[in-house]
């Protein structure tokens, strides 16, 4: 089974690498240059909505330290680096015909552009950090807790596509809620909880019994510029990071999204 990654340069994406590449041989990784894992708050003018933005992104980090913890062992693969891969297309193109993949899996990367998709496997899957197609785009583990609804947070398999975040669905992944969880706890379990299923996607394929399904539930497309600062005060002024405490105490109403999974 050739693989080749496609991943951004956080921890979680290394992560992701990292227990792939325990069981399998990765042929190849391209990693996309991304975003300040802390960005810049010198924009936001109110004081109290500085504070909730650096706070959230500060408590994202130490989230990701304690569940995506790397192991010092060397990974045994080829891996290049890139600024993007809109940019720099032409040079992952030739690692796609140079390696001639069966599967690709992408995460966390800008939206592949079709000269790539054309050349792609027939497996070539995306790990969304959302549940589509309820939630596509950006920050979509962030916006189930804005709206309150903490059990729609989750990662989602699907076959890559021209539109965002749309193609044929393979799994969506659920974290199961503790009552101590923060918003960062119920993110980064999901997306440890999806790596880990990752490797029964790989052995689906090898067998040839991986199934998609297309949903024709309505969702919500979520820009970048969607998200404000504004947006936390619901998240730490109202509830004081305690939203899934409300949920599971049935002080939240509660709605079920429709998920699809491998084991069904």
């Amino acid at each position: 089974m050739n693989i080749v990654l496609l991943i951004g340069d956080h921890l979680r994406h290394k992560k992701f690498l990292e227990i792939l590449s325990n069981k399998f041989k990765i042929s190849y990784v391209i990693i996309e240059k991304r975003e300040n894992t802390i960005p810049d708050a010198s924009f936001i003018k109110n004081k109290k909505d500085k504070e909730n933005f650096i706070k959230h992104f500060k408590n994202r980090e130490i989230s990701e330290k304690k569940y995506f913890k790397l192991n010092k062992d060397k990974i045994n693969t080829e891996i290049i680096s890139i600024k993007n891969i809109s940019e720099n297309h032409n040079e992952c193109k030739k690692i796609l015909e140079s390696t001639n993949p069966d599967v690709v899996f992408t995460f966390g990367v800008s939206l592949i552009p079709s000269k790539l998709l054309k050349i792609m496997p027939k497996y070539s899957i995306n790990l969304h950090s959302g549940l589509a197609p309820y939630y596509k785009g950006a920050a979509c583990n962030f916006w189930p807790f804005y709206f309150l609804e903490p059990n729609w947070v989750g990662m989602t398999f699907h076959f890559l596509s021209k539109k965002l975040d749309s193609g044929n669905i393979i799994h969506h992944t659920i974290p199961s809620l503790g009552i101590k969880d923060n918003i960062h706890d119920v993110s980064c379990k999901a997306q440890l909880k999806s790596f880990k299923e990752s490797l029964n996607i790989i052995k689906m394929i090898k067998k040839k019994k991986l199934k998609e399904h297309k949903l024709n539930s309505n969702g919500k497309l979520f820009l970048k510029k969607d998200f404000r600062p504004e947006h936390l005060r619901i998240v730490y002024n109202l509830f004081k990071d305690d939203i899934v405490k409300h949920y599971l105490q049935n002080k939240l109403y509660k709605s079920k999204p429709k998920t699809v999974s491998i084991y069904d």
